[in-house]
């Protein structure tokens, strides 16, 4: 699988994507988080690591997957930590999808940074 989720304590659920990516993956990894969450394993703080991804996905598939960010119930007044290489602008479309319909999230270079972020 080309994700891992990992749950630190009870406070931050970590996404870390590597390798090559898909849609569907995508997908399948926030149902994973959306499933944590349901059953209140977390608490509703997330770290979203795409330092190492390959995602190929088209204009409608990044637009599709914002929404769906947006959309979903069980990640409403989440925190979210997104972190990225400074050179790595793959989920640039999907970030600005999501936040345009009520989605929020944080950008970080530096994982501490970003960590210490979701703790606050």
């Amino acid at each position: 699988m080309p994700y891992e989720i990992i749950i630190e304590g009870r406070r931050v659920i970590e996404v870390y994507y590597h390798n090559q990516v898909d849609i569907n993956e995508r997908i399948q990894a926030l149902c994973d988080v959306e499933e944590i969450l349901r059953k209140n394993q977390a608490d509703k703080r997330l770290l979203i690591n795409i330092t190492d991804i390959h995602s190929k996905l088209t204009t409608m598939e990044q637009f599709e997957f914002g929404k769906k960010l947006a959309e979903s119930e069980e990640l409403q007044g989440s925190r979210v930590a997104l972190l990225r290489k400074l050179e790595n602008k793959s989920n640039q479309f999907i970030n600005s999808v999501a936040i345009n319909r009520g989605y929020y999230l944080k950008e970080f270079f530096d994982r501490k940074e970003a960590v210490r972020w979701l703790k606050k």
